[in-house]
């Protein structure tokens, strides 16, 4: 990404809020992201922020549809 998207991202990325949700129980995890201008931009931004964490990610369209493990 050249330096000119990045900066075009992050500005966007201003309007986005974040809800993060700690299990004590399981030591689980969950973060709910909002305010993205569209479904590309949520994407993008997803990708940036797990490529630069490390860690792998599966992401589906359908939060009340995933897919499913046979």
């Amino acid at each position: 990404m050249n330096e000119k998207d990045l900066k075009k991202l992050l500005e966007k990325s201003e309007l986005i809020t974040a809800l993060v949700f700690l299990n004590s129980e399981t030591n689980a995890v969950i973060i709910h992201l909002e305010g993205f201008e569209t479904l590309e931009h949520g994407r993008s931004f997803t990708s940036k922020m797990f490529e630069k964490s490390g860690i792998n990610f599966t992401a589906f369209d359908d939060a009340w549809n995933p897919p499913t493990i046979h």
